[in-house]
């Protein structure tokens, strides 16, 4: 006999990643509501196997978002250095034309975190004159 909590067991909405960790926990759980009587012992087992796969499930989007994050880092890092070996190539073209002296750079980036993109490189330069 089914009971209601068997309809938390779906797995067929979720995105595809997520369907795969759901799966097996899913099935297990629809074995156990086959094979077992109706009795409060089934319907705890099944509540905490419903609370594993929630659990399981979101230690998948975790692991999705810190991957995400080191990905972000990366590349902010790589268009940061990209920007510095750019800012140095401008900054020896003026000081080939102009004879004046970089003495100091400072260089700043931001983070835009809601959508993770690099949202500002700026710098500063002090010359000597």
């Amino acid at each position: 006999m089914t009971i209601p909590i068997m309809t938390f067991f779906d797995y067929s909405s979720p995105p595809k990643d997520q369907q795969a960790i759901s799966r097996p926990i899913c099935e297990l759980a629809d074995l156990m509501d086959q094979i077992l009587p109706g009795s409060t012992e089934k319907g705890v087992g099944l509540r905490k196997l419903l609370e594993a796969k929630d659990c399981f499930v979101r230690a998948s989007l975790q692991a999705q978002e810190e991957a995400i994050d080191r990905m972000e880092v990366i590349s902010a890092r790589k268009l940061k250095a990209e920007f510095e070996a750019s800012l140095l190539l401008d900054i020896r073209g003026f000081e080939d034309n102009t004879g004046l002296a970089i003495t100091d750079i400072e260089l700043r980036h931001t983070l835009d975190r809601s959508d993770g993109a690099l949202s500002t490189i700026s710098a500063s330069i002090t010359v000597k004159v």
